[in-house]
């Protein structure tokens, strides 16, 4: 009778404080990044999330985390509430996070309507100006919101077809060229740059796809060496790699400096095929 006690208290001590029937919750999903903040969607049930920063662990209760971190940094998240067992932790992402002020470039036709996303800053800054070989730029031409730096349309389509270099002047930080290549192309086409130069993080990448009453247009086709569509998503204009998969396809082609990417956008005259070239990172 006394062994039979045992066995039951050692039952109710390895299982009566299970919470709520050993519940598991959902993993994070949806992980990225918009300058130095992560974000990650709400996990049903979850009152708090566990960021793994390079083996570090820090808690937060919101669906988001703000860097203090620069440099390379390896991330995953799990979610946590009482009452629940702990989800997994996501799929790390890995990525570099840096202060530095980088030159961009971008298309934008004279038929296109949308306002340009020109930069995403790591932290809250001062915009001091915008100039360009005719002067400054009015402050009416721009806004600066969620660390987001954004030209009006009203703006872009006053300027001529070719190359007009815009200098962004941040307090404390210094300068950087923003360049802007007008074409008068009908047809759906890639507002970023396509040359880019991998820096260990997913790379996302623009399109401008026309909804007018003659036709509609979309991302059609993405095809790469060793690309299969578990390495890329599709959102609305924006294309997204993995950077896991561009890491390996380095790791796996050790003499190969570029990764070729072809994307094919849809019209109804001739669809519109072109290349993105994510470049090898440069060795520090």
């Amino acid at each position: 009778m006394k062994k039979l006690m045992f066995i039951v208290l050692v039952v109710l001590t390895l299982f009566g404080c299970q919470p709520n029937g050993s519940t598991v919750l959902d993993t994070p999903s949806n992980i990225r990044r918009e300058g130095s903040r992560l974000l990650f969607d709400e996990v049903e049930h979850a009152t708090h999330y566990v960021i793994e920063i390079n083996g570090e662990t820090t808690t937060v209760t919101n669906y988001y985390y703000d860097f203090v971190e620069t440099g390379e940094l390896s991330v995953r998240v799990k979610a946590q509430a009482e009452g629940y067992q702990d989800s997994l932790y996501s799929q790390v992402y890995v990525f570099v996070l840096s202060n530095e002020l980088k030159d961009v470039s971008y298309n934008y036709s004279v038929f296109s309507t949308f306002d340009l996303t020109i930069y995403q800053f790591n932290e809250d800054v001062t915009i001091d100006s915008l100039s360009r070989s005719t002067g400054v730029i009015a402050e009416s031409n721009y806004t600066y919101v969620n660390r987001k730096l954004t030209l009006n349309s009203a703006f872009l389509k006053v300027l001529s077809k070719g190359e007009h270099v815009i200098t962004v002047t941040v307090a404390d930080l210094g300068s950087f060229d923003v360049t802007i290549t007008v074409n008068d192309v009908g047809f759906p086409y890639i507002v970023t740059d396509p040359s880019i130069l991998f820096i260990g993080e997913d790379v996302t990448v623009i399109y401008a796809l026309y909804e007018e009453d003659l036709y509609d247009s979309d991302i059609i086709s993405i095809t790469g060496d060793g690309l299969t569509e578990d390495d890329y998503e599709i959102n609305e204009n924006r294309l997204t790699i993995s950077s896991t998969f561009i890491s390996s396809y380095f790791q796996e082609n050790t003499t190969k400096n570029a990764l070729l990417i072809k994307f094919t956008l849809s019209h109804p005259i001739t669809n519109v095929n072109g290349f993105l070239f994510i470049k090898r990172p440069t060795e520090s």
